[in-house]
């Protein structure tokens, strides 16, 4: 359902090779489950750090609660602050640029604004 929700929700950043445009020369793809890509190159993803893009993705560049994240991710586990932290942590790092904004004690949010502002 969440590969479903993603590709309609991304038809206008569609690209021919089957990927979708994230931001600058990030792409992603929903073939499988979700890839990420900088330039052709792969960006390897452990389970949980696709499931935290997912759910960003899904929300197309809304801030996403903490709790949000949480419940999707780890379901209804108890998790320690330092367990998202360091899942964030680990992601930003795969980047080179801003892609994952955090809005203190909020959530999260993926940085669509280059995407959004060049498809008006």
């Amino acid at each position: 359902m969440a590969t479903y929700k993603l590709q309609k929700k991304s038809t206008y950043n569609y690209l021919a090779d089957g990927k979708f445009k994230l931001s600058h020369d990030y792409y992603y793809s929903l073939n499988d489950y979700l890839r990420i890509y900088y330039e052709n190159q792969e960006i390897p993803l452990t389970k949980n750090e696709r499931l935290f893009l997912e759910v960003l993705l899904k929300a197309r560049g809304e801030l996403v609660p903490f709790s949000a994240i949480e419940h999707y991710i780890w379901f209804n586990k108890s998790i320690s602050d330092s367990t998202l932290r360091t899942l964030m942590y680990r992601l930003r790092s795969k980047f080179n640029h801003k892609l994952i904004e955090t809005v203190n004690t909020l959530g999260c949010k993926i940085n669509m604004d280059n995407i959004n502002d060049n498809n008006k």
